[in-house]
């Protein structure tokens, strides 16, 4: 909770990597879409257990901290 906004940053990017073998499973370059630039939060993936696995599923949604029930 900076209180920055992704339009602040320079060329802000998030990434899911194996620390193993450094595999890139995902890149998303942050503050790109309309709009974007000027909100201070974003959800990633949803990350849940699923039997005896983890599961990851991409979200990529823009907004404010206080609109989300998390």
């Amino acid at each position: 909770k900076s209180g920055h906004t992704f339009g602040e940053i320079n060329a802000p990017e998030i990434r899911l990597v194996d620390g193993y073998s450094g595999y890139e499973f995902l890149k998303v370059h942050l503050g790109e879409e309309e709009g974007a630039a000027a909100l201070p939060a974003f959800i990633f993936v949803h990350l849940y257990r699923d039997g005896e696995g983890w599961m990851v599923r991409h979200v990529g949604e823009y907004g404010d901290v206080f609109q989300w029930d998390l």
